[in-house]
């Protein structure tokens, strides 16, 4: 269960998972422009486009793109790395 202004995070590419843990948040490029998730966020769905998945502002995970979605606060991104 995530501390209480954290959610789940698990970001994961073909050969396996890159990053699961907690996190305050993830910024990321999505098709339409920047945005960030924080914990309880609104439930999201979207494209990812090239750039970096930026974790609690210290992990950064370059992609190529990919889909995240987040929900029930619950994030599952799938990146091409």
């Amino acid at each position: 269960m995530p501390e209480p202004r954290k959610f789940k995070l698990r970001v994961m590419n073909p050969e396996g998972m890159l990053f699961e843990g907690p996190a305050e948040s993830l910024f990321a490029k999505g098709d339409e422009g920047e945005f960030e998730m924080l914990a309880f966020h609104y439930p999201v769905v979207s494209i990812l486009v090239a750039g970096n998945l930026i974790i609690d502002w210290k992990k950064y995970i370059k992609i190529k793109g990919g889909l995240l979605k987040f929900s029930e606060n619950d994030c599952v991104v799938l990146a091409e790395t």
